[in-house]
């Protein structure tokens, strides 16, 4: 028995590091778009080529949209969209974030932003932040 708790205590290595925005809400007029920036390191750091997945999600766990890997050099960025005049037809309001996977050595910059639709302009914007695998650095837990 004390062996299985020990294993239930060691923190699994993880390859891939997915990074999720906040939850933003979008409705008819509206395009939620998913971007992810690959940033380039200044010389002579050497990057390698990120391959980069993209999903955007409702608040019930509904994938609405997928992207399939897209190979990334350093300064380039990948987006996905989702239009709820096409994608969301019919739904009065639907609350969405977006998610990127990627290998950890990437350090992806992610963000969700909210554009109407008639101007293009941008309406709000959501940062990004690692969701997995979980920091290391946990506050300890306060007991009354």
């Amino acid at each position: 028995m004390l062996n299985g708790a020990l294993a239930l205590a060691q923190s699994p290595s993880f390859q891939n590091e997915q990074r999720t925005t906040g939850i933003l809400g979008i409705t008819a007029g509206q395009t939620a778009r998913l971007h992810v920036l690959y940033p380039r390191a200044p010389a002579p750091i050497l990057q390698v080529l990120c391959t980069v997945s993209l999903g955007i999600d409702d608040d019930q766990g509904n994938n609405l949209k997928s992207k399939d890997p897209a190979q990334l050099t350093p300064g380039k960025s990948f987006s996905l969209d989702v239009n709820a005049d096409t994608d969301l037809a019919g739904a009065p309001r639907t609350q969405v974030y977006g998610f990127s996977i990627a290998a950890n050595s990437c350090h992806l910059v992610t963000n969700l932003e909210i554009i109407d639709n008639a101007t293009q302009k941008t309406i709000a914007v959501i940062r990004g932040e690692t969701t997995y695998p979980f920091s290391q650095a946990v506050a300890p837990a306060v007991h009354p």
